[in-house]
């Protein structure tokens, strides 16, 4: 498994919940060097006709704050507060969106945060 810095770490998070949030995904793990470390999720804004008024995200059980419908020009998504993962261990991440009319099913995706493994001896061998 790759040992990602945190900014690739935080980048391939975000995008796995959008494809796993999507698609279903089985969950996955992500190697971090150090701790803590701050994430964010994104998700892809619902279509227009669907007036959605805010977004929900909820981290291991905890709601953080309703954030609004703005896109994120940067990745033309809406995205999470940023949230701080402290340990090794399993997480979950949900995400809901609200219109006048109700709120959506949860979209969830469960991953794993790993810190690495001991490296092993590498074996040399002489080329022709």
């Amino acid at each position: 498994m790759p040992h990602l810095p945190s900014t690739k770490m935080k980048r391939l998070f975000a995008m796995a919940l959008l494809v796993g949030a999507c698609a279903g995904a089985q969950p996955f793990a992500l190697v971090a060097q150090t701790f803590p470390v701050t994430v964010h999720a994104e998700i892809n804004p619902n279509p227009a006709a669907e007036m959605v008024t805010n977004y929900q995200f909820t981290w291991d059980g905890v709601a953080q704050a309703p954030v609004g419908v703005t896109v994120d020009v940067t990745c033309g998504c809406i995205k999470s507060a940023p949230i701080s993962i402290t340990n090794s261990a399993a997480h979950v991440v949900t995400a809901t969106a609200t219109n006048l009319w109700g709120t959506s099913v949860p979209a969830t995706l469960t991953f794993q945060v790993k810190n690495p493994t001991a490296t092993t001896n590498p074996s040399v061998k002489a080329g022709t």
